[in-house]
């Protein structure tokens, strides 16, 4: 799964200190900025609800989870704007139901010249 399915968790797990990673990946790129940020917004917006309305439990039956972190993988740098963003979007969902982000990019390694 990636950023597409919008309605669907890219990977899940839970740490030893109880935290409850939620995976997700992006592998667009960001020609289309405005179409790209409304589509992470969307999937940011499940990830919360997933974890708002404690759906977690559902799957992790005998988890101790007491801590959430959103782990964005994408697989191109993104752009100042979408820094932002996420800034905005993690002090907001921090705030309201303490999910923390935590952003890294998997950039594929460009080919030895010959």
């Amino acid at each position: 799964m990636t950023i597409r399915e919008t309605d669907q968790l890219d990977g899940l797990a839970t740490m030893e200190d109880g935290t409850l990673i939620l995976l997700l990946i992006d592998d667009l790129g960001w020609e289309d900025e405005t179409a790209h940020l409304d589509m992470l917004q969307k999937k940011i917006n499940a990830y919360a609800h997933f974890v708002a309305s404690k759906q977690y439990e559902k799957i992790l039956k005998d988890a101790n989870v007491d801590k959430f972190e959103i782990r964005f993988s994408f697989s191109e740098q993104p752009t100042d704007t979408c820094l932002k963003f996420l800034q905005i979007a993690c002090d907001q969902l921090n705030e309201e139901i303490e999910i923390s982000f935590d952003v890294r990019v998997t950039e594929e390694p460009e080919e030895a010249a010959e």
